[in-house]
């Protein structure tokens, strides 16, 4: 698994079971892992629309995610 998911699972609380290899979530640490994937997401749309001069659809789009997935 890709070693961002793996930092952003630990963050968000996870429990790891080393031997069966699997991370275990109770429900609010899913929730938070899964805003900090999306959040993960939009910092590297914001950061690729500023160094391209072009925030408009950018942060268009940034909303629209944060809509779809209820993210302040």
């Amino acid at each position: 698994m890709n070693e961002r998911i793996l930092d952003l699972a630990e963050q968000a609380g996870s429990t790891h079971k080393l031997k069966l290899g699997v991370y275990q979530f109770y429900k609010p640490e899913l929730k938070q892992f899964a805003e900090s994937i999306v959040q993960d997401c939009l910092s590297m749309i914001e950061s690729e629309a500023q160094q391209y001069s072009q925030p408009t659809w950018a942060f268009r789009l940034v909303g629209n995610i944060k809509d779809r997935f209820g993210i302040e």
